[in-house]
């Protein structure tokens, strides 16, 4: 039995369409345990949410927008800071991540709190999929010897009290 393979050279078509952004799906990877105890005595740290673009891939940036949902049970400036310059997809990807810089306070050590941002549409990205137009990621503190018991769940980031 013999196979005959044939081909033709053709020009793909480039995509032309709706340049669409989404927060990445916790359902695909992205899930979040942070730990400040682990990172000695620092008071702040960052952790990184991606982002992924449906449309073309350009060379040049493209800014993108969030805005903390009216939910969200933290404060910027008390607990979190979004920098600017942070909501950018850089040139030629698809994927970029959102920098969110998280403040371990007095009041993460009594009460699990939780940040909410929700994906605006721009100049550059619309919206599609409302399922990942929005993020949440919970902030808790946790006193020593409770370390070693604490249940990390997905999208959680939590502060450890060493004693």
């Amino acid at each position: 039995m013999g196979l005959v393979f044939c081909s033709c050279e053709k020009d793909l078509e480039k995509y032309s369409g709706t340049d669409y952004i989404r927060f990445v799906s916790v359902f695909e990877k992205d899930s979040v345990d942070y730990n400040f105890g682990l990172a000695g005595k620092t008071t702040t740290d960052r952790i990184g949410i991606e982002v992924k673009v449906t449309g073309e891939v350009l060379d040049y940036d493209r800014e993108y927008k969030v805005k903390v949902n009216p939910a969200s049970t933290v404060q910027e400036g008390v607990h979190f800071n979004i920098p600017a310059q942070n909501c950018k997809l850089r040139a030629n990807r698809v994927t970029d991540t959102l920098w969110v810089e998280v403040m371990n306070t007095e009041e993460l050590k009594a009460e699990k709190l939780y940040l909410q941002l929700d994906l605006v549409e721009s100049a550059h990205f619309k919206l599609c999929f409302p399922e990942s137009n929005s993020c949440k990621r919970y902030l808790t503190g946790v006193r020593g010897e409770d370390q070693t018991t604490k249940l990390m769940i997905p999208n959680e980031i939590s502060f450890f009290y060493p004693d």
